[in-house]
């Protein structure tokens, strides 16, 4: 009587979030092991902030991923910096008739699982206006090339002018992580790394009073 092999789950990611990829690989081996499947990750270092050429060599881990046969595949398509070569990816599996899946970016042809940052920010923003009375407002977004991050933001500018464009006075301004907001009742910050709202925290924890909101 034959051995039953499990499936064999190619990861396609980059490292530049050791939190975010650290917790959907601890997960999806935890599911793995429990299916008897086996997970083959493909890694890497390129990220938002280095030179093309460098991201370049380090994307070319997934054309060695392609050199194997895999039942199925998984691309945590936010957390690489390139679009494009999220892009390339997919047509390469596509050819290989490799069913994919992205995680957190729509990417036409493949199943997508994700959140609805648009919906979820639109909600954040309603409940902050009206029932905490929030008026002046200080968004504090991530990396501006980053699809989840510019769906927050979008959401967040609708809904505030909308909800209230009859409630005056009210002002906002929208920075970057980078950037020193000004004084207000609300800070937002548009991206769900803990590091990141954490560092944010540290750095304007003196000007911050008990009535202040912190997201």
């Amino acid at each position: 009587m034959g051995i039953s092999m499990g499936k064999r789950i190619a990861v396609f990611s980059t490292a530049w979030n050791a939190e975010l990829i650290g917790e959907f690989l601890r997960g999806m081996s935890r599911r793995a092991r429990e299916t008897g499947n086996s997970l083959y990750i493909f890694n890497n270092y390129g990220g938002f902030h280095g030179e093309k050429e460098y991201n370049d060599c380090e994307y070319n881990i997934f054309e060695l991923a392609l050199k194997s046969n895999f039942d199925g595949a998984v691309i945590i398509s936010n957390n690489i910096a390139s679009r494009e070569r999220v892009v390339k990816l997919v047509g390469q599996l596509k050819e290989r008739n490799i069913p994919c899946i992205s995680v957190e970016q729509e990417i036409d042809g493949v199943c997508m699982l994700g959140t609805d940052n648009y919906a979820a920010m639109s909600d954040v923003v309603e409940h902050l206006i009206e029932v905490h009375k929030c008026r002046v407002f200080n968004y504090i977004g991530g990396p501006a090339a980053n699809m989840e991050a510019m769906q927050r933001r979008q959401a967040f500018c609708g809904r505030y002018i909308t909800v209230l464009k009859n409630l005056l006075p009210f002002s906002f301004n929208l920075t970057s992580e980078n950037h020193c907001p000004r004084r207000s009742d609300t800070i937002i910050c548009g991206m769900k790394p803990i590091t990141h709202m954490i560092s944010v925290f540290a750095v304007y924890f003196k000007r911050l009073t008990s009535e202040k909101i912190v997201l």
